[in-house]
């Protein structure tokens, strides 16, 4: 079967849930990955799903836009494009520690002069956070 030689026995599986359902026991998976989701919610579901997928993923990867963007640019309507460091402060509440982060440039194909400025100035449109759970140094 050469859908075997490919996946082996580790195939991925597709399971369709909302963030706030997370059922999992802790450390089920690897990664968690979210990419330009969790800015649509408020800060106590942010919190709330983060805490989940730091919970059952040994690293969670959280991909948001920055203040690279307007708020007039919101690309779904309701995008909250808010500063690094209170994403950094809503990981901390999630129980997560980031160890890691960078950031990458917003690519399009019909840059306008404008947008094309705003590169040059303000080149980090998206920031990637790498994050762990939090040791708990009680024990």
């Amino acid at each position: 079967n050469l859908e075997n030689v490919y996946f082996g026995k580790n195939r991925v599986k597709y399971v369709k849930k909302s963030i706030f359902e997370l059922d999992y026991k802790p450390n089920t998976f690897d990664v968690c990955y979210s990419v330009g989701v969790l800015e649509h919610f408020t800060d106590d579901e942010i919190v709330q799903s983060l805490s989940k997928q730091i919970n059952i993923a040994n690293k969670t990867i959280l991909v948001i836009p920055t203040k690279w963007f307007n708020d007039s640019e919101a690309l779904h309507g309701d995008d909250r494009f808010l500063e690094i460091s209170y994403w950094r402060n809503l990981i901390d509440k999630s129980g997560g520690k980031v160890i890691r982060e960078y950031s990458y440039p917003f690519r399009s194909k019909n840059i306008g002069i404008l947008t094309h400025l705003k590169r040059i100035f303000r080149p980090k449109a998206y920031r990637v956070f790498l994050i762990e759970k939090k040791q708990d140094i009680s024990n």
